[in-house]
């Protein structure tokens, strides 16, 4: 049996009231389907809502940060943990944070530190693309049919 032989999940996907909207198929390896569990699709939408509420940022570190992580000074960008922590819980984790700046030696301690887990952003922006291109593939197809429509409409005026 080849360990790229690919099994076919049949994924319901439930509606904000729990009804189930559509069943969709996931392909996945035996390895993959083996290091997971409860599985469910994301909505697009909720994805695209989730990240259009987050606010996003240019910003620096500060030193005793940057020192203590040996980041260079200079000017990054991106959201607030705390911004995306009201819309997307799971994305943020909250540790108990130490550092000490090696250039001062001066020490600082963060009860609650949050952190970004930029895997789950990703997962949220492929879910907010596909919500963009199903409403553009949606509007193209709208706008196709009255263009046709038009063009028919001109046909007949032009023959008459």
């Amino acid at each position: 049996m080849s360990l790229l032989k690919k099994k076919v999940l049949k994924l319901k996907v439930l509606s904000s009231s729990n009804q189930i909207s559509k069943i969709v198929k996931v392909t996945d390896t035996p390895q993959v389907i083996k290091l997971k569990k409860d599985i469910k699709l994301l909505s697009s939408s909720t994805c695209l809502n989730n990240i259009l509420n987050i606010p996003v940022y240019e910003y620096r570190f500060k030193d005793t940060y940057r020192n203590s992580c040996k980041l260079k000074d200079k000017i990054r960008y991106g959201p607030l943990a705390q911004e995306v922590e009201k819309q997307i819980p799971s994305a943020v984790e909250t540790s108990d944070k130490r550092f000490v700046d090696t250039m001062s030696g001066q020490f600082t301690h963060i009860e609650d530190f949050k952190s970004i887990d930029n895997n789950a952003l990703i997962a949220q922006l492929i879910g907010s693309i596909q919500a963009l291109t199903n409403a553009h593939v949606k509007s193209n197809q709208k706008f196709q049919k009255e263009i046709s429509q038009l063009k028919d409409r001109i046909s007949v005026l032009e023959n008459n």
